[in-house]
């Protein structure tokens, strides 16, 4: 019988209670007759359920303007591209980029069309701007509470 065990950070410098929580998990030993099949069921799972997305990532020399990014996601990310290259930076959502562009000199307009730009802002509340014939801003309005009947 062959143990798999997935890889992962050394548990030297785990707490002794996180160390106890990972072996208190469901993982089991399994032959290797079993897991092949079912790795690959979890591979075809995930190949079939790709999703594509488009991310923001501020790059480069960020200290000397870090407190101009967004604060309400600081965390450094990296991303592997299908190109072969690694890209390490701070992820800044779709909402911050006028403001961000701002702080910087850069006219950074958002480009999202009218239902994904509504949805932008019933989910975040942040005000954003519409690029139309007149300038205009979309912004979510506090419901009026009904009266009791």
């Amino acid at each position: 019988m062959s143990c798999h065990r997935t890889a992962g950070p050394p548990l030297a410098g785990f707490a002794p209670h996180a160390i106890r929580a990972i072996a208190d998990t469901n993982w089991a030993p399994v032959s290797l007759d079993r897991f092949e099949p079912a790795w690959a069921a979890e591979v075809e799972d995930a190949s079939a359920t790709l999703r594509r997305e488009t991310v923001h990532l501020a790059t480069g020399l960020l200290l000397p303007v870090w407190d101009k990014l967004p604060d309400d996601h600081v965390q450094v990310v990296r991303i592997a591209a299908d190109d072969g290259r690694s890209l390490l930076g701070r992820e800044v959502a779709t909402v911050h980029l006028p403001d961000l562009g701002a702080k910087l000199g850069l006219d950074i307009s958002l480009d999202l069309a009218p239902d994904a730009l509504a949805e932008t802002v019933l989910r975040t509340g942040k005000p954003l701007p519409f690029r139309g014939m007149e300038p205009l801003t979309v912004k979510r309005s506090p419901r009026q509470q009904q009266p009791a009947a």
